[in-house]
């Protein structure tokens, strides 16, 4: 007879319907959110890796490619590649607002001349004319968090080139 009594009164419980149906489109939206920062960290928006992550700009026949997204104190690198035709002294401007942001680690192939100035730092090259085109490499760290700053690289004479880039934490 017990046994009756409880099948016919059934479980018991309180719920608030609406309230957990809220709670499930919040965890949809949750979800949602966690996924598109998994594929936006994919593609190299957090820095390191990924098409947003670099960039490149053309600057009279050379290409500078930098670090558009990187991370404050991560090892990245800043690229130029000549035009094959290059040869005798090149030289490479890189601007005071990027000094500020970067410290130089090392440059791939050594200059032959550095020199400071209230613009920036220039680097000077000695390249040889011997097929395929030069690469010069400076390995850099950044040094501060910064988002959204533009800065300039001028190679040779030709007019300074802007490159965007965000420092994230």
């Amino acid at each position: 007879m017990a046994e009756k009594q409880a099948q016919a009164r059934g479980l018991q419980v309180n719920e608030d319907r609406h309230w957990q149906e809220t709670l499930w489109t919040a965890q949809r939206f949750a979800w949602a959110a966690m996924a598109l920062l998994v594929v936006l960290a994919m593609l190299g928006a957090t820095g390191k890796g990924g098409p947003l992550a670099t960039a490149s700009v053309k600057s009279t026949g050379a290409t500078i490619e930098y670090p558009r997204i990187t991370r404050w104190q991560s090892a990245d690198q800043l690229s130029v590649r000549l035009p094959a035709n290059a040869s005798g002294e090149v030289q490479i401007e890189l601007s005071q607002p990027f000094v500020e942001l970067f410290s130089i680690e090392s440059v791939e192939p050594e200059p032959s001349r550095m020199e400071a100035s209230g613009q920036g730092h220039r680097f000077a090259f000695n390249v040889s004319g011997g097929g395929g085109q030069p690469l010069i490499v400076f390995h850099i760290k950044a040094s501060r968090f910064a988002f959204s700053r533009t800065v300039t690289a001028r190679v040779g004479e030709a007019a300074p080139v802007e490159m965007s880039l965000i420092i994230l934490p």
